[in-house]
């Protein structure tokens, strides 16, 4: 077709095909193509060759691309190209053929081909090999780039000779190539040799020279030194980096048998230099350290957190609401009575709180925050009232424990909990007469109980899902998108795609937004 249009294809337009059909692993066409190059007098050179031994070697058929190679007269990216699929398949006697004929060869080195062939002899083992082709790349003109140092560093870490990684680290020193990966590479190593005081000293000139450093080296350090110094070497690391980076310390906080000391020592430390602590950070940090019930340390950090981040934010107001519910229950009761006038987003008490307190002996905290805060409670199923219940009867509360099964008998939480578990053993005639049941006790089914029954009607293939849905709308509940998704994805499945269609434009209708899972039913 091309031809036809008067175009002359040359050797560059074919190795443009070729490279394309290579990609696409259409071997069988670049052979084609080739063939079309010797018929027209097209002389394929070295280009066309390395580009579909490439493609081959990148299919993984490596043996092809070498048979190609011995018929050809290769260049330095013949080789390289082969040497670096043997390593890919970690192919020893591929390398060692291969090293063989290119020696045979007598080609010229450059840069690339000294890294993919000191990566090679690492691979089969022949380090002596390594470092000479190191050594000798000033005689042939050529200075060693980031890639170099960091190959040889990375091969005699691996392989635990760590003087020599870190004599070529101190070579690599000495010239201006900025590599991160050169000193994370030397850190791993020395941590995992033990050799944590000299892993910290190259960190902290990594720190210094301000690259960029990894979270995975962070963390690998960061461990060793909590194994091997405990906190208080966690503390010297912080005290001799001029700037913490955000990004350390959460790791820090995540790890926890850095807790609490380390921890906040290295935020005290981060203070006092000007470091930025990101809200992440203190989530954990205050998370664990009220979890552990050390109050003295929570209430100045989390004085500061509240400064910069304000009450509104969700998670925020939970980790508040955590710690005076610890500190003191009426303080809890005022906060929410605040936050509801304020009518900010109301915060919900962790389930953790409430077994903490009856854990400490304050299990008439936890009926306080029960009856006090209906509306922010947990979702708390019967095994969680009934631990509560227990506490207050056991210390002479016969009252409030009765009270609270009372409380727990009427709230819907409860009920959603046993008719999910009801609906997945399978029991749904079980479940329904329960449901039945919760008008004759005054207990109002909520919309997460509708969900809950519809999906399983769904999941059944019954029909009485739209008559539960129509139940729910007439009492004035509002289907969420969540309600929607089951309805309609169970009309999908029976095939009632216009039934399912008329409840998205109903759902559009609604003003509810449809989401991932909405297209899903239907394009499923």
């Amino acid at each position: 077709m091309v031809e036809d249009l008067g175009i002359i294809l040359d050797e560059f337009a074919y190795v443009t095909l070729i490279d394309g059909l290579c990609v696409r692993g259409d071997f069988d066409l670049v052979f084609h193509l080739l063939d079309d190059m010797e018929k027209k007098d097209i002389r394929a050179s070295v280009v066309t060759y390395n580009t579909v031994i490439n493609g081959l070697c990148r299919a993984g058929r490596t043996s092809e691309a070498e048979e190609i190679s011995k018929s050809i007269l290769g260049d330095v990216v013949t080789y390289s190209t082969l040497l670096h699929a043997y390593i890919e398949e970690e192919n020893a006697m591929g390398v060692l053929e291969t090293k063989q004929r290119l020696e045979e060869a007598g080609i010229h080195f450059d840069v690339v081909m000294c890294n993919i062939l000191i990566k090679a002899l690492f691979m089969v083992g022949a380090f002596t090999d390594a470092l000479a082709t190191y050594d000798g790349m000033p005689e042939h003109e050529l200075a060693a780039d980031s890639v170099t140092y960091y190959t040889l560093i990375d091969g005699y870490c691996k392989v635990g000779r760590i003087s020599e990684a870190i004599e070529i680290f101190d070579e690599f020193r000495k010239t201006s190539i900025p590599s991160v990966a050169c000193y994370n590479c030397l850190i791993y190593g020395l941590c995992k040799k033990g050799m944590v005081d000299m892993a910290i000293e190259v960190f902290i000139e990594l720190n210094d020279r301000d690259l960029n450093s990894d979270a995975g080296m962070h963390t690998v350090l960061l461990k060793a030194t909590v194994e091997e110094k405990g906190a208080a070497g966690v503390l010297e690391l912080t005290q001799r980096c001029d700037i913490l980076r955000p990004e350390l310390f959460d790791i820090l906080c995540n790890i926890r048998k850095a807790f609490p000391e380390a921890a906040c020592d290295a935020y005290v430390v981060m203070k006092g230099k000007g470091s930025v602590v990101t809200r992440k950070s203190y989530y954990s940090i205050l998370e664990v350290l009220i979890h552990n019930g050390n109050k003295w340390q929570v209430q100045p950090i989390l004085s500061t957190f509240l400064r910069t981040c304000g009450v509104v934010e969700p998670k925020v107001s939970t980790i508040l609401v955590q710690y005076l519910c610890m500190k003191d229950a009426n303080y809890a009761l005022r906060f929410f009575e605040k936050i509801r006038e304020c009518g900010w987003t109301t915060a919900t008490i962790p389930v953790t709180v409430f077994d903490n307190l009856t854990k400490n002996g304050r299990v008439l905290d936890a009926y306080k925050l029960i009856r006090g805060t209906e509306d922010n409670l947990p979702r708390m199923d019967v095994v969680d009232y009934s631990i509560i219940v227990d506490c207050l009867s056991k210390g002479g509360h016969i009252r409030k424990a009765l009270d609270l099964c009372e409380f727990a008998r009427k709230n819907i939480v409860t009920y959603n909990s046993v008719i999910n578990g009801l609906c997945h053993q399978g029991c749904l005639v079980e479940a329904f007469r329960l449901f039945d049941s919760l008008k004759k006790i005054n207990v109002a089914p909520s919309e997460i109980t509708y969900a809950i029954l519809i999906g399983i009607l769904n999941k059944e293939g019954h029909l009485d899902a739209r008559k539960l849905f129509e139940r729910m709308v007439l009492l004035g509940l509002k289907p969420s998108t969540r309600v929607y998704n089951l309805l309609s994805n169970g009309y999908c499945k029976m095939g009632q795609m216009q039934e399912g269609l008329k409840l998205l434009l109903d759902l559009e209708l609604k003003c509810l937004k449809p989401d991932e899972f909405t297209a899903s039913a239907v394009i499923n």
